[in-house]
């Protein structure tokens, strides 16, 4: 509410990681990308203008890049209350890296450079802080949000099933025995 601000909306890309299950959220143009075995996918479709006219064909991705309209956005949150999220589900391996981002990040770097940082370095925070003076040596135009998870302890629901299904054989086991005695 107030003055100027009629309309005002901002962009969320949010994650929820469980054993091997990823759940991505996203509205608006920030994004998530996943480096797995050395390769980066990104896992969201922005919410743009320029999404559209890529999607249709009338304009080159590369056009889109440099289209002075590149920051309208679609959909995001705050300025439709009815606003629903795209939702991307899929499976992850110990030694993945999730990225989040603003668009601030891949607004300014190509993915073979998000790319080539993100399997840079095994700390994650020195891998956020090279992207972001990437992004800021190749012009910082717009605000610059990193988030960096490392996939690193992912148990196999197989072997969470065999351990539940063990525990259970126990516990009736002495159930029954308890019962006998």
């Amino acid at each position: 509410e107030g003055l100027g601000r009629p309309g005002m909306g901002t962009t969320l890309t949010a994650a929820v990681i469980e054993e091997d299950d990823l759940l991505v959220a996203q509205v608006g143009d920030s994004r998530a990308y996943l480096l797995h075995d050395g390769k980066l996918q990104q896992l969201t479709r922005d919410h743009s203008l320029m999404e559209e006219l890529v999607s249709s064909g009338q304009i080159t991705e590369e056009e889109a890049r440099y289209h002075p309209n590149r920051s309208i956005i679609t959909r995001a949150l705050g300025s439709d209350p009815t606003v629903q999220p795209d939702l991307y589900e899929l499976q992850v391996s110990a030694g993945d890296r999730l990225l989040l981002c603003s668009d601030g990040l891949s607004g300014m770097l190509e993915p073979e450079e998000l790319e080539r940082i993100l399997a840079s370095d095994e700390d994650p925070q020195r891998v956020a802080d090279k992207l972001v003076d990437a992004a800021n040596e190749a012009g910082g135009f717009d605000n610059i949000t990193v988030l960096i998870v490392d996939i690193d302890i992912v148990r196999p629901r197989m072997e969470q099933k065999r351990k539940r299904h063990f525990r259970i054989g126990i516990i009736s086991f002495l159930l029954v025995f308890l019962l006998l005695s």
